[in-house]
């Protein structure tokens, strides 16, 4: 790509702009993850019989993992399932690549039950979930339903019975927050 090809004339006129959007684009995102500025690329979070024993094993807190580098990640999830295996205990895992790994996304809105009455529910996805997946979920996904709403208030100690499927019990007040996680605002598993 030349400065040609955007019309760029000697005397600077908007097409320069053109020009300088295009190198940023080209070189912008290399300069932030080549100099470090995007530092934790890769979350690990594993669950499972074996958590507690690999909590021990490990000396670590939880098992919430954060890397800047894939192999790092599948060094520790090897050594993760080793570990599992060899004591005939199970885990699985879920990993994300990508930014924002370091917060939680959080979702509060009010559930507004057909008689009226309103009950604010929150709900805590964790790290490494998108806001826009934790808005489908919500707004046309399983948890759109009222079976699963249901639950939810349920959950919360609303003395309710479980809905069937349906949309009466509606949602206001929807807002996704992304919050940094316990393990970025000091309490650490050291």
């Amino acid at each position: 790509m030349t400065m040609k090809q955007f019309g760029r004339t000697n005397n600077g006129t908007n097409d320069s702009i053109k020009w300088r959007l295009y190198f940023i684009s080209r070189y912008s995102w290399s300069f932030i993850f080549n100099w470090g500025v995007c530092r934790v690329n890769y979350y690990l979070h594993m669950w499972g019989s074996a958590e507690q024993y690999l909590c021990e094993q490990l000396k670590v807190k939880d098992l919430h993992f954060w890397f800047e580098s894939k192999i790092s990640l599948e060094n520790t999830k090897s050594k993760c399932y080793k570990l599992a295996e060899n004591k005939g205990l199970t885990i699985v895992s879920r990993e994300v690549c990508g930014s924002d790994l370091t917060y939680k996304t959080l979702c509060e809105m009010v559930y507004v039950l057909p008689d009226g009455r309103e009950f604010p529910y929150k709900n805590d996805f964790g790290y490494g979930y998108s806001s826009s997946s934790a808005e489908y979920f919500h707004m046309e996904g399983n948890g759109d339903c009222d079976c699963n709403k249901s639950l939810d208030l349920q959950g919360i100690g609303v003395d309710i019975e479980e809905y069937a499927c349906g949309n009466e019990i509606l949602i206001k007040d929807f807002k996704i927050t992304k919050v940094l996680g316990e393990h970025f605002t000091g309490d650490t598993n050291e």
